[in-house]
């Protein structure tokens, strides 16, 4: 019994930390909370076997433009940029 609760809290923490994470982005500059630096930087530190995906949400008026400083960090894994 102890056997079968000790595997069942295992496959439920493995299924939780497998999950993809949706990492939105609003803030069209450099660098901060809801830029494209932060969600790399963030896909990253929390890399998913399932994979994580940015999205670009249209804030404010056009055009939308993303502007960088500095060349963004390198992707650790799969991240589909919608």
């Amino acid at each position: 019994m102890k056997l079968n609760r000790l595997w069942a809290a295992f496959a439920f923490s493995y299924a939780v930390a497998a999950q993809a994470t949706v990492l939105p982005v609003t803030n069209y500059g450099d660098s901060g909370p809801g830029a494209l630096r932060n969600a790399i930087t963030q896909s990253n530190a929390h890399p998913s076997a399932t994979g994580n995906t940015i999205q670009v949400l249209t804030v404010g008026t056009p055009p939308y433009v993303i502007k960088l400083n500095s060349l963004l960090p390198p992707l650790k894994s799969r991240l589909p940029i919608l």
